[in-house]
């Protein structure tokens, strides 16, 4: 696993706090319909998630909901309107961003889990307990009947 693939995994598995998430060329709107280029750097401070299966004959849905809090704990931006609080949320743009970065750092690694056919998530395990009558039929080629569903929820402060 790559560096992003390796954070997507952290993030399933509930081990981020402190992980650090990289923005770059987040366009915000200055308030003067004019938009600005800036680079993020967020903080997880907490997160949820939860995977589950849904499974039939035809194949093996990865369902995936991350819900993460975060500080923006730097920003390279041409301005400065406000000063970080704890009262203001994240921007929108920031939050949207966030959402996309992290959905594609998790498809990622579950691309790579099913190139390399490796099991990251014990999805053949919860097959195996959970919708034991098609273990049989998945056992040898689970891999490549996975699809993910991923959804991604952004939260936080300024």
């Amino acid at each position: 696993l790559d560096k992003d693939q390796t954070k997507a995994f952290n993030i399933i598995k509930k081990n981020i706090e402190g992980t650090t998430i990289e923005l770059s060329n987040v366009q915000i709107d200055d308030g003067k319909n004019q938009a600005q280029s800036g680079n993020y750097l967020l903080t997880a401070l907490r997160e949820t998630s939860k995977i589950w299966l849904d499974v039939n004959k035809d194949k093996i849905i990865v369902n995936i909901n991350v819900n993460m809090y975060c500080k923006i704990t730097d920003q390279e931006t041409d301005y400065t309107t406000v000063t970080p609080s704890h009262t203001i949320p994240l921007p929108k743009e920031v939050q949207l961003k966030a959402q996309q970065t992290v959905s594609q750092m998790i498809n990622s690694m579950f691309d790579k889990s099913i190139e390399t056919e490796c099991d990251f998530l014990d999805v053949l395990m919860k097959v195996y307990r959970r919708h034991h009558n098609y273990y049989s039929l998945y056992k040898d080629n689970f891999a490549k009947k996975m699809q993910a569903n991923v959804v991604v929820s952004v939260q936080g402060q300024k």
